[in-house]
């Protein structure tokens, strides 16, 4: 066979799977030593970069399957991922620490890649990094303000590309903590960038909310007020993500006034299938407070 089988022999390489359990600590010289890299990986258009092929193999099933499948001397394409994030992946797999490695520049690249390769112990390192980020978060926007910024858009990312929703349920509990910081992040630090952002944006911030939601509607409502100034009365479909029913009772429960002005907001609205759409949507938050109506 091809690739890792080609080069140190199936059982050889067989051998060493049983007797290693990865992450180890070959030595980083071990990556600067040409001799034994015969893994060319490709990563940023035509880049290349050089790697032992046994080591990345032992580290990631995908990778191993993928080596002996291909020819000879083995190739790995990693095309989408920039040069840094490839090589911070390779210190990880050359050595058992991967914390200098992990950081928030390369956090997003470096789960991408031990997912698609399989990595389960890079994985974890990156979830264990989310995870104290989050932990670190305090209810002071000057303290805490980048760090929640950063939480919310790598969540939303792992929403949008991998229907990911364990970092969303790290950050709504913590967030639930912090109150005055998630009000600000949602209402304030997000709200210009998220317009541009599809419909998950929008479901993730109203689903952070929580207890908070009639603020963030309030911020929907200034905006609808904006668009009727300009003399445009329309909801963005991407702003559809804020009006889910368990939302929409959560803020009939905290703040009934809220709960029926936005629904007098909307219904101003110039797009039938739009005002179809919300009218299922209210309804629907009316049925899961206990009511049989919309009462307007």
């Amino acid at each position: 066979s091809s690739g890792i089988n080609a080069e140190y022999g199936d059982s050889n390489a067989q051998a060493c799977s049983k007797q290693l359990s990865v992450p180890v600590n070959f030595g980083l010289d071990l990556l600067s030593a040409d001799a034994f890299n015969d893994l060319t990986l490709i990563v940023g258009g035509e880049l290349t970069l050089k790697a032992n092929s046994a080591i990345i193999a032992l580290n990631s099933p995908v990778a191993r399957r993928l080596i002996d499948e291909g020819g000879v001397p083995p190739m790995l394409e990693l095309s989408e991922f920039s040069e840094d994030a490839v090589r911070a992946f390779l210190t990880c797999c050359y050595t058992d620490d991967s914390t200098e490695q992990l950081t928030r520049k390369r956090f997003r690249e470096l789960n991408k890649i031990a997912t698609a390769l399989e990595v389960p112990w890079l994985r974890h390192a990156c979830l264990e990094f989310y995870e104290a980020v989050c932990s670190d978060l305090k209810d002071d926007i000057d303290h805490s303000g980048d760090d929640a910024l950063f939480l919310f858009w790598e969540t939303g990312y792992f929403l949008v590309e991998a229907k990911d929703k364990k970092f969303m349920s790290l950050l709504k509990g913590r967030l639930r903590r912090c109150r005055n910081l998630r009000k600000v992040l949602l209402t304030d630090l997000i709200w210009e960038k998220l317009k541009a952002c599809s419909k998950i944006y929008f479901e993730l911030c109203a689903t952070l909310a929580g207890s908070d939601i009639p603020a963030v509607y309030k911020k929907l409502m200034d905006t609808l007020m904006e668009r009727k100034k300009d003399g445009q009365v329309f909801l963005a479909r991407n702003e559809r993500g804020l009006l889910i029913p368990s939302c929409l009772a959560t803020c009939k429960t905290e703040d009934k006034e809220v709960f029926e002005n936005l629904w007098d907001s909307l219904s101003d609205l110039d797009d039938p299938s739009s005002l179809q759409w919300l009218w299922k949507s209210f309804l629907s938050a009316e049925k899961l407070c206990g009511g049989r109506y919309i009462m307007f």
